[in-house]
């Protein structure tokens, strides 16, 4: 199918990337739910699915046969990845993306019929945007425990901004789970010799982190992160991960990560202020929280799981201070040329507009 190019030259269209280890098991509802997608006929699109070499399952065997069984309703690509974590996938699945609109799929993330469609739309019309990210709802394997819809932050299940719209001077980042990312955009960052530095889940262990990372550099690259409440999509969560201590280790591996995203954080909102101010300012935010939950815990109006997350953050942060000095010292080159490019980015907008209006 033909279609129109974008000003970058990237042909106009929406290309969903999954990457994969050991998904077998998974797909079948996944890939019904994507065959499902209600897509104008003139909208061009792909499924590329990135499996990691190692995968012990037949992943690439059965997404190949389920999206046939589905009526095979665009092109599938199926691509194998060396590299440990999901990270290199994503990297491969991005760089192989044929259209501007390329949105990330979990194995385990259900689309609503119209997702691909609203994704398509909001990037061809807001030139602006970088990524973009929805509504999740839950779909647990099993009842959840009571405290599950406190720490439900932590599968990244609800909103992900107060309203749609513009969020990154709210926040500046969204789930990796449905993202919408702008193709020519990653592009930008690519020749600006971006890698990441978190690399997301590896081979079984527990590691995240490269959404929110690819979000704060494209927000400093001059792209704006936006939320929007109709793209919507359900997370199943398996019963595996409804545990107190699957959670904690969530939460230990989001607070290794957060060193990471804190440099990138600081040169994003506080770029003339001291290093260590912004880490300081972050541990009495933590110290807040972690009072507060306490205090909730022991009200009762909370679990005592939500006080240990806390305090686990607020420790971590306590000890952390020569991590975070030793991450600024190596990612500074890094966030000062991205910082750069998005001022350029800016002053070409601005004189663009001035243009506009004569």
């Amino acid at each position: 199918m033909k279609s129109a190019k974008d000003p970058a030259g990237i042909e106009a269209g929406v290309s969903v990337v999954m990457s994969c280890y050991n998904s077998a098991k998974r797909l079948p509802e996944t890939l019904s739910h994507l065959a499902r997608q209600n897509l104008l006929e003139s909208t061009a699109w792909e499924l590329i699915v990135v499996v990691d070499k190692d995968s012990p399952d037949d992943t690439a065997a059965v997404a190949a046969r389920i999206w046939l069984e589905a009526g095979a309703p665009c092109p599938l690509r199926l691509m194998e990845e060396a590299r440990p974590g999901k990270s290199s996938a994503l990297e491969t699945g991005y760089t192989a993306a044929l259209y501007e609109t390329v949105v990330t799929v979990d194995d385990d993330n259900w689309l609503d019929p119209q997702y691909l469609n609203i994704a398509f739309e909001m990037i061809s019309e807001h030139p602006e945007i970088g990524i973009i990210g929805g509504r999740m709802t839950a779909v647990p394997e099993v009842t959840p425990p009571k405290w599950f819809p406190q720490v439900q932050h932590f599968y990244a299940v609800g909103a992900q901004g107060n309203a749609s719209g513009n969020i990154t001077n709210e926040k500046a980042y969204v789930a990796g789970a449905g993202m919408v990312l702008r193709k020519s955009a990653y592009e930008e960052l690519r020749r600006l010799n971006f890698s990441f530095v978190l690399t997301g889940g590896q081979r079984g262990k527990l590691t995240v982190g490269e959404d929110t990372e690819l979000c704060l550099a494209l927000a400093l690259c001059g792209h704006q992160i936006w939320y929007d409440d109709r793209l919507n999509l359900c997370h199943f969560i398996p019963q595996g991960r409804l545990t107190a201590n699957y959670v904690l280790k969530l939460n230990r591996s989001i607070m290794r990560g957060g060193i990471t995203a804190t440099v990138y954080w600081a040169q994003l909102f506080h770029p003339e202020e001291a290093s260590m101010s912004i880490y300081w300012m972050q541990w009495r935010r933590k110290l807040w929280w972690s009072i507060k939950d306490v205090v909730k815990a022991l009200c009762a109006r909370s679990s005592w799981l939500c006080a240990r997350l806390s305090f686990e953050a607020f420790m971590h942060h306590c000890i952390s201070p020569m991590s975070y000095w030793r991450a600024k010292r190596e990612l500074a080159s890094r966030v000062l040329t991205l910082a750069k490019a998005g001022k350029l980015k800016q002053q070409e907008m601005a004189v663009a507009r001035a243009k506009d209006r004569d």
